[in-house]
């Protein structure tokens, strides 16, 4: 298990610009060790920021779009072009913006007859991509946090937090509105990932947090942010 380091800012786009340090350097790093880099997207409207600043100067310059790969976290049932998708927030605030080749877009394919299909053929997609890169796991996976203390689409309580094999899964009853259908990674393969990147702006959510970062083992029981692990390191962007 990797470290947890925190940081609290008073400032969002403080916030936003050392997350893009986070994930630049990351990506980067990866790139030198292995030829490619794979970036898991959170949803929301926490990373508008991020995407934001990663779009401009000077992190435009410094990823390395085109040997960066991107995958989503979770995804609602719904079509890429309804205001609920992630992957709409995504393309309209950074893919659209940057150079990242199509190839490289590895979104959920929500245009399957059920999410169930959709998390099954997901989970194909990623395992040929990491036995094709000889990869083990994700370099750099965002996520945000629920008022609940879920993140992604692991909600607490909800049967998807017990799974052990699949890394992929379909989430049928969420336990926060829009009560769409669900696909998300699972708690194993987000863990196996080399860092992990917590991204807060809302300061309500503060108090949460600290309950997670300083109660760690009742916290684990509560929350599924909590849960959360990382080979190398596991940072905390948190607005106060």
């Amino acid at each position: 298990m990797g470290t947890i380091r925190t940081g609290y800012y008073g400032n969002s786009n403080a916030l936003c610009v050392d997350a893009a340090s986070f994930i630049t350097i990351r990506t980067r790093a990866a790139i030198e060790m292995r030829g490619v880099a794979t970036l898991v997207l959170s949803g929301g409207r926490s990373p508008i920021g991020l995407y934001n600043i990663l779009c401009a100067h000077p992190y435009f310059e410094e990823m390395n779009w085109e040997r960066t790969h991107i995958f989503w976290g979770d995804e609602r049932f719904v079509p890429r072009d309804h205001d609920d998708s992630n992957y709409k927030m995504a393309y309209e605030t950074l893919i659209s913006k940057v150079p990242l080749p199509p190839e490289n877009v590895h979104n959920i394919p929500v245009n399957l007859s059920t999410p169930q299909e959709a998390a099954a053929e997901y989970e194909k997609e990623i395992r040929s991509f990491f036995k094709e890169n000889n990869l083990e796991s994700f370099d750099v996976v965002l996520l945000g946090i629920g008022k609940d203390g879920h993140t992604a689409s692991l909600f607490p309580d909800d049967e998807a937090m017990g799974e052990k094999e699949r890394w992929v899964v379909s989430v049928d009853k969420p336990g926060m509105p829009p009560y769409h259908p669900r696909i998300t990674l699972t708690l194993p393969v987000i863990s196996e990932s080399r860092n992990v990147a917590f991204l807060s702006t809302d300061p309500g959510k503060k108090e949460l947090i600290v309950d997670i970062l300083e109660y760690q083992e009742d916290a684990i029981k509560r929350y599924p942010a909590a849960m959360v692990a990382a080979k190398l390191e596991v940072a905390w962007f948190i607005a106060e």
